[in-house]
């Protein structure tokens, strides 16, 4: 299994090509979050987003977007923040919600979901499915 890790890992790398980014002296963040129990790979580097289920080694999603941050797992959501746009994701890969943002932004989490506070777009949330509201 973890030669598939790897292997997408590495093809990642190659298709996103953040390397004329670094040459300009800018910043680029790239993590890798794999979910063991769903044998999902979560990549993000540069402007580059992309799901694999590695079982299949099946592309799930893939999306371009401003300036991606990274990836943060919370029980059983994985969270995507970025420049300008946040998104939840199951465990399997799935999109479930999109977040318009613009930085300086704050985040709060809550029973909901995930509140984010910014100048530009005010509130907006990243809400969990089974969130029971008022």
């Amino acid at each position: 299994p973890w030669r598939l890790y790897f292997f997408a890992a590495s093809f990642f790398l190659a298709w996103s090509s953040p390397s004329w980014r670094r040459d300009m002296g800018m910043p680029v963040s790239f993590e890798v979050l794999l979910i063991e129990e769903t044998f999902t790979l979560f990549l993000g580097a540069a402007s580059v987003v992309a799901v694999v289920g590695l079982s299949d080694l099946r592309p799930i999603s893939q999306h371009r977007t401003g300036e991606f941050w990274g990836f943060e797992r919370k029980d059983g959501y994985v969270l995507e923040f970025g420049e300008l746009d946040c998104f939840l994701y199951d465990l399997h890969g799935e999109t479930l919600a999109h977040a318009s943002v613009d930085p300086p932004y704050e985040t709060y989490e809550t029973y909901e979901g995930i509140r984010f506070e910014s100048l530009v777009f005010g509130t907006q949330w990243l809400r969990y499915p089974d969130a029971v509201r008022n």
